[in-house]
């Protein structure tokens, strides 16, 4: 499995094409995001990338079940760390920093 090399934001190079101002609106400074493209200067980084990525599942809910409260809303799975998690698209997005 090739992954790539690792991706970071060089905040010099934004600044030599006049864009750090723009890209610093969506990556604000110790967000979520920021730390995560820090993360990718980490020698474990390449084994937890892969490891969400091999184990990551969307399973969206039929629309018939997204009313109904005793469905759990799970619709994000993956494994970090060893470990089994699982959590809503909202909640996921929520810790991601998309919303």
């Amino acid at each position: 499995m090739h992954v790539g090399g690792h991706w970071a934001v060089c905040w010099e190079s934004l600044q030599t094409i006049m864009e750090r101002e723009r890209a610093q609106e969506f990556i604000l400074a110790g967000s979520l995001w920021d730390r995560l493209f820090e993360l990718s200067h980490m020698p474990s980084y390449r084994e937890i990338l892969i490891e969400v990525l091999s184990s990551f599942e969307f399973r969206p809910r039929r629309v018939d079940q997204l009313m109904d409260r005793r469905i759990p809303s799970l619709e994000v799975c993956f494994h970090l760390a060893s470990q089994a998690r699982a959590m809503s698209l909202s909640e996921f997005a929520t810790r991601c920093g998309l919303y």
